[in-house]
């Protein structure tokens, strides 16, 4: 390896820095006054070898030594250090604080620019679940890369920006604070470019107040590149996910294919069915069969069936053919999920949690949807909500007490989080098949009644009527201030 970013003749490093003289203990007093060197070498190792698979568009080569990455990458280095550190929550919270703190007075105020920078934020904005729960800036972090890609002019192939030479220099120094001279086109680039794209696609799903990114010809550009390198196995990894991400937004954006209005439902599934088969048949042996990257695609299919669910349909067989189909993708991706090594599950970062999240939420909608012919009885026993839950509960309890098995030391308070607000689902569906039940038997009367009455434990739950008002309810909690004996109110 000849440097942190080699350029595509694996020529000179770029020089997209603008800042080369912090260090790790400028980033965070917290390092420096909580860890001796071999420590936090320790954690980026376990960074490197654990965790960074998960993210393939910041990839460390096992040759490459904590010290390396330390002198010419340091804002990156501190943030593989916090997102390591998850083990110790508490200290994990005063990293993160440092690196915020960071971030406002140097990137805001001072104006840093540099790759340093953007690939930190990439890592955080990956694993922002593990160490914000309390102060919730993940929008934030996510805006701030994407100006800095701006800035860096990563947004767009190399070029004057449609400039005149003349005017390009002056221009481009006071919007962006930095040279004209464009970037080069290297490897490192390009990952940055695509990983970028890949947060934003990702949390555009999970969370649907955030429009989807953009596809333009200068990310297919940056496809290209990786997989005419083939530096890194990774690559293919990153480019895989990127090209499933495309295919979300062509048939979930804006501007995508609408299910029931611009084309049928029948044809929408077969068209994007067809995109996806023929992003498998184009991977690598080795991808095509990787749980991780089967996952991934089970994950992108839910999704997309799940556009079906409101759409308008001319035929009702249609509708409930779609119906089956997206419970199977999601029954299929929690099969995925639950069947995989428990040891792994601590290392991976916040893309994987939210698309767990929307799977227990396209269940609870499948549950209760109505539609003509939509068996209810059937949906929720093959398996039910309650099944699912109970299953995924099992596997992270199996997660907390391995975590404290193997490190008697650490506070895995993270996964009693998790298996509580399992419980809390469990309490919601279960609150909400009563009400349905009596309001039929009240209807079956002829009785029918404005409001549920309480009638057991359950009544203290509010019964909402939408089950992702509860997903997301009391997520921005403080775990590294939790006891072992803490529980939801």
């Amino acid at each position: 390896m000849q440097g942190l970013a080699e350029t595509i003749t694996h020529g000179q490093p770029s020089k997209n820095r603008t800042h080369n003289t912090r260090t790790i203990f400028d980033i965070s007093p917290e390092i420096g006054h909580a860890f001796v060197a071999p420590i936090h070498e320790a954690l980026f190792e376990q960074y490197k070898t654990y965790q960074s698979q998960y993210f393939p568009f910041v990839p460390l080569s096992t040759d490459l030594s904590s010290g390396t990455i330390m002198e010419e990458r340091p804002f990156l280095y501190t943030c593989c250090v916090m997102t390591a550190s998850h083990r110790d929550p508490a200290l994990q919270s005063r990293i993160a604080r440092d690196v915020l703190k960071y971030l406002s007075e140097h990137m805001i105020l001072a104006g840093e620019k540099d790759l340093d920078l953007l690939q930190g934020l990439l890592v955080m904005t990956a694993w922002y679940h593990m160490y914000i729960n309390s102060n919730p800036q993940l929008m934030n972090l996510l805006h701030l890369a994407q100006a800095l890609a701006v800035d860096l002019g990563l947004n767009q192939a190399p070029g004057p920006w449609g400039l005149s030479i003349k005017a390009a220099p002056d221009a481009t120094f006071k919007i962006h604070g930095n040279e004209a001279e464009p970037p080069k086109l290297n490897l490192e680039n390009c990952r940055v470019r695509l990983g970028l794209y890949h947060v934003h696609a990702r949390y555009s799903v999970a969370f649907r107040r955030l429009d989807p990114p953009t596809w333009t010809d200068w990310l297919e550009e940056c496809c290209r590149v990786l997989e005419e390198a083939v530096q890194y196995q990774s690559d293919a990894y990153a480019v895989a996910l990127v090209r499933l991400d495309h295919i979300t937004e062509r048939y979930t954006g804006p501007s995508g294919f609408k299910p029931g209005s611009s084309m049928p439902v029948q044809a929408y599934v077969k068209l994007f069915s067809d995109d996806i088969h023929r992003l498998g048949l184009n991977m690598p042996d080795h991808l095509r069969t990787w749980p991780l990257m089967l996952a991934d695609i089970q994950a992108a299919e839910m999704h997309l069936f799940e556009s079906v669910i409101g759409a308008a349909c001319d035929v009702p067989v249609h509708r409930v053919e779609a119906y089956h189909a997206c419970l199977k993708k999601v029954l299929a991706y929690l099969d995925t999920f639950t069947s995989q090594d428990i040891a792994q599950v601590p290392y991976q970062p916040f893309l994987s949690t939210v698309s767990l999240a929307h799977a227990f939420d396209i269940v609870s909608r499948l549950s209760f949807a109505q539609a003509e012919g939509w068996d209810l009885t059937y949906v929720r026993s093959t398996p039910g909500f309650n099944t699912l839950s109970d299953r995924m509960y099992t596997m992270l309890k199996s997660v907390q007490e391995r975590e404290e098995s193997m490190y008697p030391t650490s506070r895995s308070i993270r996964f009693k989080v998790f298996c509580l607000r399992l419980e809390k689902f469990k309490q919601w569906y279960n609150a909400k098949v009563q009400q349905e039940r009596s309001s039929q038997q009240s209807r079956d009367k002829e009785d029918v009644v404005d409001n549920w009455p309480p009638s057991d434990g359950l009544s203290s739950l509010p019964v909402m009527a939408d089950f992702s008002d509860l997903l997301w309810q009391d997520y921005t909690i403080d775990w590294s201030k939790l006891d072992s004996d803490f529980n939801f109110a």
